[in-house]
């Protein structure tokens, strides 16, 4: 069974992602610390019980305390000073492996505008140009709706197969149209390739006992 979880190193942004990142990594922690008896939910239990139910929140000492006690005294003071507080990268390699995991990575080559952009009435208004990509190097601005590309109408649900037409060209030819101020404008890009690189996770082959129960425990809630 491959697992379907998205990885980034965790230090992309501070809230949304890391947060469930770290939650991700303290459940592995915990699991391996235990040899499985406890988890992160629990974790969550016993401050419920103690704080939540009793009409008061947690402190930061209270919270590392419960991790700590669930986790058979293991210590997480440089997990929190690195992964929480700091920027760290998270050592996925090492972490992963204790829940019977392995991290691969995928590089591809795709072609990209180089632009975001937001739905318009008449097309993809560009919001932002990476100043390295296809569409500045051009000349599209940020303002401009995009209503062509490569013949095919943005507005078309099927725009993006553009790329299957230009995706594997390096320097082919492309063109833009769109409006800038309201006015119709013609620009002739050319097609620049670039390096997407996709993380997953795969069960690890390799993986003892203990690691693949964790892994069961996570995907499943049991232990």
């Amino acid at each position: 069974m491959q697992a379907w979880l998205h990885i980034t190193d965790g230090t992309d942004d501070i809230y949304y992602d890391k947060g469930s990142l770290a939650g991700l990594a303290l459940d592995i922690l915990i699991r391996d610390a235990s040899d499985n008896a406890r988890s992160l939910d629990d974790v969550m239990r016993e401050l419920y019980a103690a704080d939540y139910k009793n009409g008061r929140g947690f402190t930061a000492d209270e919270w590392w305390s419960a991790v700590s006690r669930n986790a058979k005294g293991m210590k997480f003071g440089d997990f929190a000073e690195k992964y929480i507080d700091g920027r760290e990268a998270f050592p996925w390699t090492t972490w992963l492996a204790k829940a019977g995991w392995r991290l691969r990575e995928d590089t591809t080559r795709e072609a990209r505008l180089g632009v975001s952009f937001i739905p318009d009435s008449a097309g993809l208004k560009v919001n932002a140009v990476d100043p390295s990509g296809t569409a500045a190097t051009s000349g599209v601005q940020v303002g401009d709706v995009i209503t062509m590309i490569g013949g095919l109408s943005t507005l078309d649900p099927s725009w993006q197969s553009w790329r299957e037409k230009y995706g594997n060209k390096e320097g082919a030819p492309l063109s833009l149209t769109v409006l800038r101020k309201g006015r119709p404008l013609t620009i002739n890009a050319s097609v620049k390739l670039s390096i997407l690189i996709d993380k997953r996770l795969d069960n690890d082959p390799k993986a003892g006992e203990k690691a693949k129960r964790i892994r069961v425990g996570i995907l499943t809630g049991r232990k």
